[in-house]
């Protein structure tokens, strides 16, 4: 599987950059669209509605201007259809026009400004328990279950208050965005350069260098290959600012995203300092259908084979090897998401393994988002088999697919299954509320006795519109039961979470 996902990202990356070494630089390039800014539950939405067609979503966050861009596109799409009869409720009506009134003050700006404060986040949140270890042997590596995708944010017992800005310029081709964080906690108060990270823009290209949150693929409880569970990494990156048509017979691909990244692990492990890097490409070749391939791998380190050219593209393009000559602990996959009228079936499929090209000790993830169940009600189901025990782990680089502690991938760790359901009431109005079920097994097969988790939570969210600010106000609590903690049998505990935050975007 990872050669014939080598060979295709290959030939294909080949001709995106023939294609793209002509054209021009958009504006507004260098912002980003947060994870969690609501624009994105917007853009789910406009796909449904064939609004848009040339999305997105496997690489995110999505480039601020890109966003604008299908905004606009879509408010466009909108006026030819309605005809005088509304596409939308009354409230998505609403967040269109909200949301092209930004992305017009944003193209005002056009590609010099200062911005202070490009977003605001402040919260508070009293948690009640303790993370539990993520099976695997020297891997030394946990997780609060009911506090995951954070950014790599590790909670204390008690009273946490966290706050993060966001700065952000540009100046020509070139951009820079900062964003510190503070986390007090007990007695003590912990300043991080959360994120930051320096960008050249020339011609289609984006050329990145700093501390950044990625998040590869189409899941969105947790994902196979790489997810904001883990701190932000530090990373060499570059990629396409918008979707471009491929050459010859790849244009049948459709829209096109590539993006590949270079980062260094930390220390504190069993091999010192390795490399991290992957390359993802991502492609619509029908309106309703989205496709992407990934592949990853952590390399060299102190005490390993020195990186070279050669070594890299044999680790990103070429066969799996056996130890001795194994160089990399690598992962391959591929992705889909399906967008019809009313929702999206997505899925992800990956491989730590190959025999004959095809997967071997595969993880898979599968969901559905229903929109409009009922009036004004989302629904989505998750769920995620990661049973394989050599997830996430390998023989050499024993440390495993971790960093600072944090998986890169799905926070439930490998030998795990998970399995989340959610229903949104009012997306998309000013009040809106969620209900969270979640079942995770860790441990499965390599444990006598599995931990088992058992969690339940709600949130509720006020959009506040104010000055240039938009402002989401977010009140939520989750209960969790674990059984067989740390794979000890009959040890259980029952944490809580209760949850407020206040975040603001311009």
């Amino acid at each position: 599987m990872r050669r014939l996902i080598g060979i295709c990202q290959k030939a294909i990356c080949f001709s995106l950059i023939l294609t793209l070494l002509p054209l021009g630089a958009s504006a507004g390039s260098v912002r980003d669209t947060a994870l969690n800014d609501p624009v994105m539950g917007l853009l789910e939405s406009l796909v449904s509605h064939q609004l848009i067609d040339d999305v997105l979503f496997g690489i995110r966050p999505l480039f601020r201007s890109e966003a604008d861009r299908l905004i606009l596109q879509a408010r466009e799409n909108y006026r030819s259809r309605a005809s005088g009869h509304r596409v939308f409720s009354p409230d998505m009506d609403r967040s269109l026009i909200q949301a092209t009134r930004a992305a017009l003050r944003r193209r005002e700006a056009g590609k010099f400004y200062l911005q202070p404060v490009e977003s605001f986040r402040a919260e508070t949140f009293y948690y009640s328990g303790e993370p539990t270890e993520v099976p695997g042997r020297n891997i030394s590596a946990s997780q609060h279950s009911l506090f995951y995708n954070q950014e790599g944010v590790v909670p204390e017992n008690g009273l946490n208050i966290v706050l993060r800005v966001s700065l952000e310029g540009q100046l020509g081709p070139l951009g820079l965005m900062i964003e510190p964080l503070w986390h007090s906690a007990g007695s003590h108060v912990r300043s991080t350069l959360h994120q930051a990270s320096l960008r050249w823009t020339m011609r289609a290209f984006t050329l990145e260098w700093g501390k950044r949150t990625l998040w590869w693929g189409q899941g969105y409880h947790g994902g196979l290959f790489l997810t904001t569970n883990a701190p932000p990494l530090q990373v060499l990156r570059l990629t396409n600012t918008q979707p471009a048509l491929l050459p010859w017979f790849f244009r049948h691909l459709g829209p096109f995203r590539f993006d590949f990244v270079v980062s260094r692990l930390e220390k504190e492990r069993e091999i010192p300092e390795p490399y991290w890097g992957g390359l993802r490409v991502n492609f619509r070749p029908h309106p309703q259908l989205e496709m992407g391939l990934t592949r990853t791998a952590i390399l060299s380190g102190d005490g390993r084979p020195a990186i070279t050219l050669s070594s890299l593209w044999d680790v990103l393009f070429g066969e799996n090897k056996r130890a001795p000559e194994d160089l990399s602990d690598s992962i391959a996959g591929l992705d889909f998401r399906w967008s019809f009228s009313g929702g999206h079936i997505y899925g992800e499929l990956g491989g730590e393994d190959e025999a004959g090209m095809l997967p071997s000790k595969a993880a898979w993830l599968t969901g559905v988002h229903l929109l409009n169940v009922l009036d004004g009600v989302d629904l989505r189901i998750e769920y995620a088999d990661i049973t394989s025990p050599v997830w996430y782990r390998h023989q050499v680089y024993k440390t495993g697919y971790t960093y600072q502690g944090h998986v890169l991938g799905h926070h439930a760790g490998g030998s795990a299954r998970d399995l989340f359901l959610q229903c949104e009431i009012g997306r998309g109005t000013p009040l809106s509320a969620i209900v969270r079920i979640d079942y995770e097994e860790r441990g499965v097969g390599i444990h006598p006795d599995p931990e088992r988790h058992y969690q339940v939570g709600t949130e509720w969210a006020i959009e506040m519109p104010l000055h240039r600010f938009e402002w989401t106000m977010k009140i939520a609590a989750a209960y969790e039961r674990i059984e067989n903690v740390n794979f000890s049998v009959d040890t259980h505990r029952n944490d809580t979470l209760v949850h407020l935050s206040l975040t603001g975007w311009i």
